[in-house]
């Protein structure tokens, strides 16, 4: 009989681009789905960026395509934030598991859980500060659409046109976006002009 180790647990492993979906979390979004929707980009393409799939840089590696671009200028950061030059930007498979035991396997759950804590409490925190430039209507319309109520329910409840929640939210967003601008972001949005010329 095979005498087993004492590593009763199987950790099942996926590497993916933490600064990316770090920054997608502080900007108040609860999933990639979300972020894609209201910055009109591409969900599959963004999952690649995230699990490592693809480079974000141009074939000839003279600077970073305009998917790449794109979502930096909507999470207010600059590329080489969110891709670091020292981070592998393509694997060929981004999942595995390893054996742990009991102890291994205590630690990660209790690190993982007070990272997710720390991690809630800022994008709180962060959402309630930006959240206070919005009045009522429109922070009720933006909070509805994330919780991805429909356009047309938001217009019932409120008594307008379907185009006119759109329109609210719109400008919601815009308001959330300006708040939480920084320095990096006005240098990504020079660079992003300059690059759309």
């Amino acid at each position: 009989m095979t005498e087993l180790k004492q590593t009763y647990y199987r950790a099942e492993i996926k590497i993916k681009n933490n600064n990316l979906l770090s920054l997608i979390e502080q900007n108040g979004y609860t999933n990639i789905a979300n972020f894609c929707k209201v910055n009109n980009l591409s969900c599959s393409l963004l999952g690649s960026y995230a699990n490592l799939k693809v480079s974000p840089f141009l074939n000839d590696q003279t600077g970073y395509r305009k998917t790449a671009l794109d979502i930096s200028f909507a999470l207010g950061a600059l590329p080489e934030d969110i891709w670091p030059s020292d981070m592998l930007l393509v694997l060929e498979n981004n999942s595995g598991f390893a054996k742990i035991n009991k102890g291994q396997a205590e630690t990660l759950i209790a690190q993982s859980s007070a990272d997710s804590l720390v991690l809630k409490d800022e994008r709180t925190k962060l959402i309630e500060s930006a959240m206070s430039a919005l009045n009522e209507r429109t922070k009720d319309i933006v909070v509805r659409r994330s919780k991805g109520q429909t356009f047309k329910l938001i217009s019932d409840v409120y008594g307008i046109s379907v185009s006119r929640a759109r329109e609210i939210e719109a400008k919601g967003i815009r308001i959330l976006k300006a708040k939480n601008q920084n320095s990096k972001t006005k240098e990504l949005t020079q660079a992003y002009e300059i690059y759309n010329k």
